[in-house]
């Protein structure tokens, strides 16, 4: 995926637009993380109690790099024992998705306390142009001119944000990104503007 950043003295944009520091909640409000490490990905799994009793697991994993920092892909799911991997589109309704969202974003400042000079990408598994097209051949809600499924999970990220946005952005800076077929254009994140994509670094 190709990056198009405004042309911008990036140091000067840093100063200008130093956004987005998440509130450390207290453990009551999240659970305990277990961190692994490869190569190529950070991993925090841990297990939501709710009706049932679920593994899930926030990765980080390496995409490639921009203005000479490692971007990665922030990826979120239920995890599978039986195929050793994550199962993003499934919607557990465990009762505790407070609990869960909050033990997903405390993982953040876990993952630049291990890699502070990294980016993080986030972008939902229903903000891409595939999905879009499934979901219209299997919908059941008549949609008609906009998928109402698409851009769902990216958007309870920017909800948050925009919500507590002067609250949020003490340490960290990030981009707001607007997908365009192959490429996403970046810009300084603003309130109200419907990114598909949020760039993620450590002031």
């Amino acid at each position: 995926m190709f990056f198009v950043f405004p042309e911008v003295n990036h140091r000067a944009t840093r100063r200008l637009f130093s956004l987005f520091a998440l509130r450390m909640g207290t453990g009551e409000d999240r659970y305990e993380t277990v961190e692994g490490r490869t190569e190529a990905t950070v991993e925090y799994s841990f297990t939501s109690k709710g009706r049932l009793t679920i593994k899930k697991v926030v990765r980080y994993r390496y995409t490639q790099i921009i203005y000479g920092r490692q971007i990665f892909n922030m990826e979120f799911g239920d995890y599978d024992v039986k195929e050793n991997n994550i199962v993003y589109d499934r919607s557990s309704n465990n009762g505790d998705a407070y609990r869960v969202f909050h033990t997903v974003l405390n993982t953040i400042p876990a993952f630049f306390r291990a890699l502070p000079s990294a980016m993080i990408m986030i972008e939902g598994i229903d903000s891409s142009l595939a999905f879009e097209e499934k979901c219209r051949k299997d919908c059941r809600r008549n949609c008609t001119i906009e998928c109402k499924r698409l851009d769902r999970r990216i958007r309870i990220y920017r909800e948050f944000l925009n919500k507590d946005f002067d609250e949020l952005r003490m340490d960290y800076f990030f981009w707001g990104g607007i997908r365009n077929d192959n490429s996403v254009l970046v810009e300084p994140y603003g309130t109200g503007e419907n990114y598909n994509v949020i760039l993620i670094e450590k002031k």
